[in-house]
């Protein structure tokens, strides 16, 4: 991993530009760092501070959209729910820190990338006075009553909320919340008439549906002899989530089609992914909004996804694609089947599903409306 940056360290040369910091708490390659990322190449007018956890994996030379990368004691929602008694105080001790860092850093208004990183509202409440703008990306209701508390204090000292989906925003009802939906990237068309791959993207996570995909391409892979399933995703180095691959994995060995079954690591790019693809596959149970379905779309792919929040905000059922209900393994199996018997009509929802999101979910208005935000 490239060196981090050290706070402690002066900080930048003068600049002209208008300094943004975006706390975030990702310790991997995740939708909500893939958006962040997006939003600084796409955004130059800006000079983007990111501040990670320390445990962050993702090296810099991925990150060289931002101005700076500083490697920062934020907590991980995991480490969010633990030591509840200890929680005000770590809370406190984290926002004392993050305000002197944003203070020496010159940041003229911060990104809270999720509404948990409450360590950035902490710095709020002790006298950070730049502009505060939080994201809510995860759906809140997941958490219970500590989301509760979260979402409570993100309102209380933030100087404006956005969500990233309908879906999201619906869950904290009559708060001030934006719609500012992420936008679509320029990515090259990936669909091929002559193949039968579908691609699978996202990290190894229980939840996240591919274990639906294994299940279905049972009957799929009887069905067509030359049909694929790739999946691509990280495990984050969590335990759990490598317990939760090597189970899939374990599952897809004894399918009718194991061997064309296969698990890749992430790669950087989800043209990488998508090159040579038929469609694109997503079963979670729950997504605010998914960047791999807009992908998907961008690159001209057909998108088979789950009725579970965010991918219904991008897919138009039966026009770019597929919704199908949460946990179906016969409905994905019909679908996919479906596309295959006729590439005419695949090829046909792919370019309808690639105009809908450059259309829906315009870069020049998240541009437009991002400066809006930071400049007050």
């Amino acid at each position: 991993m490239d060196r981090p940056a050290d706070p402690n360290q002066p900080s930048h040369p003068p600049t002209a530009r208008r300094r943004v910091a975006i706390v975030d708490g990702s310790i991997d390659r995740t939708g909500a760092l893939l958006a962040i990322v997006r939003e600084a190449r796409l955004v130059p007018a800006l000079e983007f501070v990111l501040i990670v956890p320390e445990a962050n994996r993702v090296p810099d030379r991925d990150l060289a959209d931002f101005a700076r990368v500083i490697r920062f004691p934020v907590p991980t929602l995991r480490r969010q729910w633990m030591s509840a008694a200890s929680y005000p105080w770590r809370l406190i001790r984290d926002g004392l820190r993050l305000k002197r860092m944003l203070e020496r850093e010159e940041i003229a208004a911060v990104q809270v990338n999720d509404f948990y990183l409450a360590s950035a509202h902490m710095a709020k409440a002790l006298g950070y006075s730049g502009r505060i703008v939080t994201w809510l990306r995860i759906d809140p209701a997941k958490f219970g009553a500590p989301g509760r508390l979260w979402l409570a204090i993100a309102r209380r000292f933030s100087d404006q909320l956005v969500a990233v989906s309908r879906t999201v925003a619906a869950q904290a009802p009559g708060w001030p919340a934006q719609l500012l939906y992420d936008p679509t990237p320029t990515l090259a068309p990936a669909f091929e008439r002559g193949s039968r791959k579908f691609v699978y993207l996202g990290n190894y996570i229980n939840g996240k549906g591919q274990g639906v995909a294994v299940a279905a391409f049972e009957r799929v892979a009887v069905a067509d002899p030359r049909c694929e399933l790739h999946f691509f995703g990280s495990t984050m180095g969590l335990p759990k989530n490598e317990a939760y691959k090597a189970q899939l994995e374990q599952i897809a060995r004894r399918s009718p089609g194991a061997s064309r079954i296969h698990f890749h690591a992430a790669v950087d790019g989800a043209e990488k992914a998508f090159a040579g693809a038929y469609a694109a596959l997503n079963f979670s149970e729950s997504e605010s909004f998914s960047l791999t379905c807009q992908e998907a779309s961008a690159a001209a792919l057909p998108v088979i996804a789950t009725r579970c929040g965010g991918p219904e905000e991008i897919i138009s059922d039966g026009e770019t694609g597929f919704l199908i209900p949460v946990g179906d393994a016969a409905a994905a199996a019909d679908r996919m089947l479906a596309l295959l018997n006729d590439p005419a009509r695949a090829e046909a929802l792919g370019r309808a599903g690639r105009e809908r999101v450059h259309r829906c979910f315009s870069a020049e208005e998240f541009r437009a409306r991002l400066l809006e935000l930071f400049n007050g």
